[in-house]
């Protein structure tokens, strides 16, 4: 709550004027006593507050893929191909070469600390587009890194 406070008083943000507020769900937001929504509408009686949509749909699309026996694997895959690619400068350049051969304005590489949330189907989406060079560029070093032979014989 200091937080938000320190931002409304920098912003010189009327807090009367504040309509909403959507949080992830945890108790320090939504806690009845305490918790930062409460605060607010002790401040504003007319803000209503929501556990955030993305969050849940997030947390709806985890539990999901939880339940799908090929994802948790599907997702290693993705993990190890981004790790292979990424341990490695020449590597590195070789898949963003790929991307501009592939002429493709849209498609990011992102890191694997970047993927959470819903950016997962951005992940599966952007490899899906370059899953051909992808295998062939693993087919090269096959027989100069087990860890390049485990990933192209996993996809």
């Amino acid at each position: 709550m200091n937080v938000i406070n320190l931002f409304i008083t920098q912003k010189e943000l009327d807090i009367t004027k504040l309509r909403h507020f959507g949080s992830d769900g945890a108790a320090t937001m939504t806690g009845i006593r305490n918790g930062v929504a409460t605060q607010l509408k002790k401040l504003n009686n007319f803000i209503t507050s929501t556990y955030c949509v993305a969050h849940r749909l997030h947390l709806a699309s985890e539990e999901a893929a939880n339940e799908t026996p090929y994802f948790t694997h599907y997702k290693t895959i993705i993990k190890g191909i981004y790790s292979y690619f990424s341990n490695s400068y020449k590597r590195m350049y070789e898949l963003k070469k790929i991307k501009e051969d592939m002429e493709v304005s849209d498609l990011t590489i992102l890191n694997v600390c970047d993927t959470r949330w819903l950016s997962w189907s951005n992940v599966i989406n952007n490899f899906h587009q370059i899953i051909e060079p992808i295998q062939k560029a693993l087919q090269r070093n096959v027989n100069s890194s087990n860890t390049a032979k485990f990933l192209f014989n996993a996809m």
